[in-house]
Parts: C-alpha cells; structure tokens; sequence
C-alpha cells in the first residue's frame, strides 16, 4: 500500500514539474505556426495585388482601358501592396519580438 502511495506521489510530482516546461514548448510550437500563417497570407494577399496589376496591364495593351483609368488603378494597386508590405514588416517584426520573450521567458523558467 505504501509503494503504491510513493508511485502516486512521485508520478504527481513529475506532472507538476514537468507540465509548465511542456506547454512553454507548445506555445513556442504556436509562435512558429503563427509565424508561417503570418507569411502564408500575406503571400496570398500579395500574389493577388500582382494578378491585379498583370490583368490591368494586358488589359491597357489591347486598349480596353483608358490611360487615366490605367495611371488611376496601377497607383492604387502599388499602393496598397506597398502597404501589404510595410504591413508584412511589421507583422513579421512583432512575431519575432513575442517568440524572443517567450524564449527568454522559457529560459528563466530552467
């Protein structure tokens, strides 16, 4: 009954020391899914600003839209990919920045 006791308080033991050091790695696991979600959509975003401006430009060289509509179109579609960029930047950054304390965080924990 005794060893059976110990076994229970040793195996709970272990739980509560080793349960904070797992789910540390899991989040830090959720920091670089986060991440490749991050690049993924803004790949997405940024390819279809790109089949945007492709279409727009077959279509000013067959002529089916005017130069002024053109100029209007191509400055807001470079626009707003410069946004998407400056956007991905700064994303990308702020990712970083959380998975480096959440290593420091992991770090202080050892």
């Amino acid at each position: 009954m005794a060893s059976i006791f110990a076994t229970l308080l040793v195996l709970v033991c272990l739980f509560l020391i080793l349960e904070p050091l797992i789910r540390k790695k899991s989040e830090a696991e959720s920091v670089e899914q986060l991440l490749e979600n991050h690049e993924l959509e803004f790949l997405q975003l940024r390819e279809r600003i790109y089949e945007e401006i492709r279409t727009l430009q077959q279509e000013w060289l067959i002529k089916s839209v005017s130069e002024e509509s053109y100029k209007t179109e191509i400055d807001r579609l470079r626009l707003e990919a410069a946004a998407l960029l400056r956007d991905q930047t700064a994303g990308r950054n702020k990712i970083v920045e959380l998975q480096s304390d959440l290593e420091s965080a992991i770090g202080e924990s050892r």
